[in-house]
């Protein structure tokens, strides 16, 4: 079945300078579904507070871009939504209890004010008990950022007490960067009070993201992903997998990471995580890995280019966290460090004759 969408114009300002908040809520509330919500070219509205989008579905809101966009310039963005906001805690856009909501080429800017919880937060209604599915949201060529930016894009951020998924989120050609601040985690899925199947971020699917001075690219928390082709520079760690559904697949990325400290922390995962076709760039940290104890999970590393900043202090493994039951098999690499040495009996690394070593 195709889906009709009547594009509109918001009645707001979009000068940049005027707070178009209540006029654009008014509007998010009493407009049909299915309808495509345009920004032209240089419309850039000011919000003070959260727009917040409760049981709706197919909503599209797209503006236009500029060519650096996926680039990481947010000042190349020809539709910008900015928020200066009032109050602390909260999300600048909350999606809730919505299918098929769709962000198009738009900046997402937090530019100051009180520091928000999150750019784009998705789950049930907020204060709500129940079963409950959110499905088909998401970005594409989009801009997050700003300073002080704790989190871009949150995939179900309080689980309430109650069962609930969400079937598919999805995020393509899109950048994740504060400014100024090594904070921000680009992607996170899965914060609240449970974790295991009655809270359950399924189906994430990436591609073509790129991940700018960020804390942390990727955090899941919990749920399973499937993602390539992304990019980083400048982060702290470039995958977090806290997890305890799955399984995690991170396919072909040759453009890969840059300058990093980490490439992969695993602190709570015991599905399996295969990563194939990545180059990782210029690591500073102490080891490329670091598995935590307590972790019993299955790591594919297959196809990869892996090259250290500071040869001789970073390793394969970060020993300093102790000693993982997890297993690691590598196949087909080019390591930029020596071929490691097991430490402690709970240590599993198995090589491939494929592999190359520094």
């Amino acid at each position: 079945m195709t889906l009709t969408y009547t594009p509109v114009l918001p009645p707001i300002v979009g000068d940049g300078v005027t707070d178009d908040t209540a006029a654009m809520q008014s509007f998010l509330d009493t407009m049909p579904n299915y309808t495509e919500i345009i920004f032209p070219q240089g419309c850039k509205p000011k919000f003070s507070a959260s727009l917040l989008i409760q049981g709706r579905a197919g909503l599209r809101f797209r503006g236009t871009v500029g060519s650096g966009i996926s680039a990481n310039y947010p000042s190349q963005c020809g539709s910008c939504l900015t928020w200066q906001m009032n109050q602390p805690g909260t999300p600048m856009i909350g999606v809730y209890a919505s299918r098929d909501i769709c962000f198009e080429n738009l900046g997402i800017l937090y530019m100051g004010g009180a520091n928000p919880s999150v750019g784009i937060d998705i789950d049930r209604p907020q204060g709500t008990t129940g079963g409950f599915t959110v499905t088909n949201n998401g970005l594409i060529n989009c801009y997050i950022g700003g300073p002080a930016l704790d989190c871009g894009f949150i995939c179900l951020r309080n689980a309430w007490q109650s069962p609930v998924n969400c079937d598919f989120t999805y995020c393509d050609r899109c950048s994740f960067a504060p400014s100024g601040v090594s904070a921000l985690t680009g992607i996170r899925t899965g914060i609240g009070f449970l974790n295991g199947p009655q809270y359950n971020a399924k189906g994430i699917r990436l591609s073509r993201c790129g991940f700018l001075n960020c804390g942390t690219g990727i955090w899941m928390q919990n749920g399973s992903i499937y993602a390539d082709d992304l990019s980083g520079e400048m982060c702290d760690l470039a995958l977090r997998i806290s997890a305890t559904a799955g399984p995690m697949v991170f396919g072909p990325s040759p453009a890969g990471w840059e300058n990093l400290k980490t490439f992969l922390r695993v602190d709570g995962m015991n599905s399996p995580i295969f990563i194939e076709g990545h180059r990782i760039a210029s690591l500073s940290g102490p080891g490329i890995f670091q598995l935590y104890p307590g972790c019993a999970t299955y790591i594919h590393v297959r196809g990869c280019t892996i090259s250290v900043a500071k040869p001789g202090q970073t390793a394969m493994f970060d020993h300093s966290i102790g000693n993982s039951t997890s297993t690691v098999c590598s196949e087909g690499n080019v390591w930029g460090v020596p071929m490691p040495n097991p430490v402690g009996a709970d240590r599993y690394y198995i090589p491939h004759r494929s592999d190359v070593y520094s």
